[in-house]
């Protein structure tokens, strides 16, 4: 017999849930975007936001999206901590208190497109309206060359 995966999640930062795959609310839909689309609802929508949800040591590693050409800097706020890859707690207090108007169109990045789909699905959850997922993750915006700064 086959075991559904489960996952611990923190709504809000108050409560604790363990939810196999097959119960899991933060399964909701949510939008995807390539780098190049991010890049663009980034230009031209002045109220887009790109939220990298990597870890502090891979800011360090390959730096940040550089979004100064639009008066703009990534909110930087880890989906999982290190070491060990444990959920941040705070993720949802956090972005909430940075991010308070619901309806802002928010772009996810990691890595290469995992976490970020998790972290776009929570917060979609939460009445986020417009959460969209960067395919690829930082890993693509590197090979299209968009631009990136030091952490």
């Amino acid at each position: 017999m086959k075991r559904d995966k489960t996952e611990t999640f923190y709504l809000e930062g108050k409560q604790e849930m363990t939810l196999s795959a097959s119960s899991n609310p933060f399964s909701q839909s949510i939008g995807e975007a390539t780098t190049q689309e991010a890049w663009s609802a980034l230009e031209v929508q002045q109220n887009a936001v790109l939220v990298d949800v990597r870890t502090a040591g891979e800011w360090q590693e390959t730096g940040i999206a550089d979004l100064s050409s639009f008066n703009k800097k990534p909110i930087t706020l880890s989906w999982r901590t290190q070491p060990g890859m444990a959920l941040n707690p705070q993720f949802e207090a956090q972005l909430l208190a940075a991010l308070p108007d619901r309806t802002t169109p928010v772009y996810f990045v990691c890595r290469s497109g995992g976490r970020s789909a998790d972290a776009a699905r929570a917060m979609a959850q939460l009445g986020y309206t417009q959460c969209f997922n960067v395919l690829g993750g930082f890993t693509n915006w590197l090979a299209a060359e968009l631009p990136r700064s030091n952490a």
